[in-house]
């Protein structure tokens, strides 16, 4: 896969960048004890989702995923489908990079 640059901040460009876990811990998963810690974490949480047999999308965010050599986070999320119909489906188990601008915050959904 290839990766596209940093921007001048250090993050990737704000959108989704799909890949591989092979592929994340390629490019994201060397350099500092740290980010190396990190990644461990990163794989555990993902075997724990994909072998739940219901894992659709894994995303990926936070530190982690930006040019900060001791990242302090990997933030996760996975979307999952309903257990029935599942021997019917081959699920790809493809990973999203969510990335966020700088500036941009995840607000909490407001009641109405």
């Amino acid at each position: 896969m290839v990766w596209p640059d940093f921007n001048e901040l250090g993050d990737l460009p704000v959108g989704i960048h799909r890949a591989k876990l092979a592929d994340v811990v390629a490019h994201f998963g060397r350099g500092s004890a740290q980010r190396v810690a990190v990644t461990g974490r990163l794989e555990r949480i993902y075997e724990l989702a994909r072998i739940s047999g219901c894992l659709q999308r894994f995303i990926v965010f936070g530190s982690y995923v930006t040019a900060e050599p001791n990242p302090h986070d990997v933030v996760v999320g996975w979307v999952v489908t309903h257990p029935t119909g599942l021997s019917q489906m081959r699920l790809s188990g493809d990973l999203e990079l969510s990335a966020l601008g700088q500036r941009e915050q995840i607000r909490p959904h407001s009641p109405r």
